[in-house]
């Protein structure tokens, strides 16, 4: 074996490695597919070279092919990779997508399948190969650099620019080194120079966690993967917000939905207008109804209702609605009536259902009602839970309560209204057998077996519901950027404080700030760093004021701050010569250092007024003096 067969194995088993170890780590991301994608064409690469050196057994030429297959397509993938990595806009037009592996088929046509023994170095399909695979090369390997450094270069984190540092410098090197390569300077080796690149992006994934998914995309995936219905409703009916499960099951376009109004969606009309219009604030509902499909099917539901509150005002702002598809429950309910109808045929329906519950894909537990131990449960609920028969068959419907109702059983609470069917829905949490907790709901029924009545409950998993839920009410008060509270929030705070002023009256004041120069920083270095200027300085205020008020964003470059008991104007002057000093510690953006400065406004309650408008104003007012002040000094 020569050193070239040698390095060709070891190149191989690396490479095999690393594209199986990563995507086992990430099965589902499109980018460890194509990086595997990657490491195979590498692999095959070497192992041709490595097979093609070994004459004595193997014919040289059938296996320079295969190694063919794999050097004419690893660059188109290295591109495709840095194109959804970095998620440029060309890898969303899915033409260009499939044009992008328009070369490498042409060179796998011309190498592969064509009689390549029998084509001379001066024959013009040689020429056009040759040229065709240079400019493929340096075009593709080019590109796939600039691609990545541009976007290493706009990130803000330190982690992502390190992550850009490393895969370009990796690749630049192992490219630069397989064109020596190609030019006779160096052995052609080139499957043995990539694993410099291919090193580098493990590094980078094993360090700094490369091609995982993004966490600020996270909860709209969650919401558009959630295999209920999912509607967003206005206090007035309209729907403002639905998700894809809602499309693919009703039929409709999204467009035709978001233009129609709650009710129209059901045939109990009058009953979801009553919830979305009528119904308690305060009240969790839960309703079975029937969904209209653009076909005019109607499909059963299980609908959850949650309306979101605004704290302060107590009004409603937004109503959540939640469907789950019913269907196969309602038969299961059908078949468990006509088991309870025909008792002469008991064993048959025993047996029936018997079948149905161990096969069925519901989370479903039979429990013992005079003493709450659960008597059997179905191979879904074993696999959801994590627990076998065995275990289940010496535990209590109570061992699986979450921390919230530790000692409690809802099903043992709600006995006596779940035999006489009073109750038929039960939100809960529950606990897996490796600790994990999880929201459910609970649907029992009883049902008779021979002689004794059993409770018998369906569980549905709701923890990604909730999680949408609680979501939404906290986007109703704070700012989707900086995570400070909200315009909304901050007014409705300071009229919940000048009301409590009535009965213990004390002093408190406002500051109103306003960036100077934003525009510029904006205009000149792009919204992202625009983005980064607002966090920091929201960062930097709340810093200052600790425990001592309350921080707002209230849109755009306005901040607003109160501060509670003070004593005078001159306290509250203290705060801004103190946010002031932490402003102008310079801020450091892709290599550039940029001061910060800020106009700012005070009034104090009651001295400048005594309503949310009148310090608003005065405080306004103040600012723009200020900011008028330092535009005059900054010009003269």
């Amino acid at each position: 074996m020569d050193l070239v067969a040698a390095l060709s194995l070891l190149t191989f088993i690396i490479y095999v490695f690393i594209g199986v170890h990563t995507f086992k780590s990430s099965t589902s991301s499109a980018e460890t597919k194509l990086f595997l994608l990657l490491c195979l064409s590498l692999s095959i690469w070497s192992l041709g070279y490595f097979l093609g050196n070994i004459p004595t057994f193997f014919a040289s030429e059938p296996l320079m092919k295969l190694a063919a297959i794999g050097w004419c397509t690893f660059t188109t993938f290295v591109l495709h990779i840095a194109l959804r990595f970095t998620n440029n806009k060309l890898f969303k037009n899915k033409l260009l997508q499939v044009l992008l592996y328009v070369p490498s088929i042409f060179l796998i046509y011309v190498r592969v399948f064509l009689h390549w023994e029998g084509i001379s170095s001066t024959d013009s399909i040689y020429v056009i190969f040759s040229l065709v695979n240079t400019i493929y090369n340096i075009s593709y390997q080019s590109l796939s650099l600039i691609v990545i450094a541009i976007w290493g270069k706009r990130q803000l984190e330190l982690n992502k620019k390190r992550q850009a540092v490393i895969v370009v410098s990796s690749s630049a090197a192992s490219f630069g080194i397989n064109f020596l390569s190609e030019a006779g300077i160096l052995p052609a080796m080139g499957q043995f120079y990539a694993l410099i690149m291919v090193l580098g992006i493990y590094y980078a994934i094993i360090k700094y966690n490369l091609l995982k998914i993004p966490s600020d995309i996270l909860f709209d995936e969650i919401l558009a993967e959630m295999m209920d219905l999912f509607f967003l409703v206005s206090p007035t009916g309209e729907i403002i917000e639905i998700n894809k499960r809602t499309v693919s099951l009703l039929g409709y376009s999204e467009r035709e939905i978001l233009n129609m109004r709650i009710e129209d969606l059901f045939s109990e009309k009058e009953t979801v207008k009553k919830i979305v219009l009528e119904s308690p604030y305060d009240k969790h509902i839960y309703q079975e109804l029937n969904c209209i499909t653009a076909l005019g099917k109607q499909i059963p539901m299980d609908v959850s209702c949650k309306k979101i509150i605004d704290e302060k005002s107590k009004k409603v702002i937004s109503t959540v609605i939640i469907g789950h598809d019913i269907t196969l429950t309602k038969k299961l309910e059908y078949e468990l009536h006509v088991h309870e109808e025909i008792e002469e045929k008991l064993r048959v329906s025993e047996e029936k259902f018997r079948v149905m519950f161990s096969e069925h894909s519901a989370i479903m537990l039979l429990i013992d009602p005079e003493n709450l131990n659960i008597f059997s449960a179905n191979a879904s609920a074993q696999k959801f839970y994590g627990y076998d028969q065995e275990d289940f068959e010496k535990m209590k419907i109570t061992d699986l309560n979450g921390a919230e109702n530790l000692g409690n059983s809802d099903i043992g609470n709600n006995l006596k209204n779940i035999l006489d069917k009073s109750v038929t829905v039960i939100e809960t949490t529950h606990r897996l057998s490796n600790g994990e907790m999880r929201n459910v709901e609970v649907h029992p029924s009883p049902i008779k077996g021979g002689d004794k009545i059993m409770v018998f409950a369906i569980i549905h998993d709701i923890t990604e519901r909730k999680k949408a839920e609680e979501y939404i009410t906290y986007l109703a008060y704070h700012d989707a950027l900086t995570g400070l509270v909200n315009r909304k929030y901050f007014v409705e705070t300071l009229e919940e404080e000048l009301r409590l002023q009535v009965n213990d009256p004390k002093k408190l004041a406002l500051i109103f700030c306003d960036l100077d120069e934003f525009k510029y920083i904006n205009d000149t270095f792009g919204h992202g760093a625009g983005d980064f200027v607002l966090c920091e300085v929201g960062n930097r205020i709340k810093d200052c004021i600790k425990g001592e008020g309350i921080v707002a964003r209230l849109g755009g470059d306005e901040f607003a701050i109160i501060l509670f008991n003070i004593e005078n104007y001159m306290d509250a002057e203290k705060y801004i010569y103190k946010i002031n000093g932490r402003l102008q510690i310079p801020m450091k953006i892709n290599g550039n250092k940029l001061n910060i400065r800020a106009s700012m406004g005070i009034s104090v309650f009651p001295d400048d007024g005594t309503s949310v408008d009148d310090l608003l104003k005065n405080a306004d007012r103040e600012m723009y003096s200020v900011k008028r002040k330092n535009y005059e000094n900054v010009n003269n």
